[in-house]
């Protein structure tokens, strides 16, 4: 069979997760900046940009490393069949099903390595029917991350 890849883990990801490094300090920076700012002012945002270095950044770069490490070194595993029991959970959560296998997308927040589905107009996206080939590992959050998503043309 012949499939068409519309979706793969790239290491230029990588630079989608190191953006995340930057936004904490230049928060910072920019609330330091605001003198005419009391200081009531100024701690919930540095409250905001405290909490966000102390536990999104970390998960955020401890999740691009883990993708890619498994990539490199084939620890990944790869499920093909059909698409089926595809459903909105919640606003941001959808869950499919290839195969024997259940996927979930992640929520857009923090930033994940992995597959997130795209708009259902977009070609790149997952229907209930579709022919597919998923590759993906099983993280150490808890996530089973998507590293490849091919389809069968129609």
């Amino acid at each position: 069979m012949h499939y068409v890849t519309i979706w793969e883990y790239s290491p230029q990801l990588w630079f989608t997760g190191l953006f995340a490094l930057f936004v904490p300090p230049v928060v910072i920076a920019m609330v330091l900046r605001q003198r005419r700012w009391s200081i009531r002012t100024r701690a919930p945002a540095l409250i905001v940009a405290g909490v966000f270095c102390s536990f999104v950044w970390p998960h955020v770069i401890t999740a691009f490393l883990e993708t890619s490490r498994a990539v490199d070194s084939a620890h990944v595993i790869t499920v093909e069949g059909r698409v089926h029991d595809l459903r909105v959970v919640c606003k941001d959560r959808q869950t499919y099903v290839v195969g024997d296998t259940a996927f979930t997308y992640p929520d857009s927040c923090p930033p994940t390595p992995g597959f997130v589905q795209a708009p259902k107009w977009s070609a790149a996206a997952l229907r209930e029917g579709t022919q597919a080939r998923v590759t993906y590992f099983d993280s150490s959050w808890g996530e089973r991350v998507v590293t490849k998503v091919e389809v069968q043309p129609e």
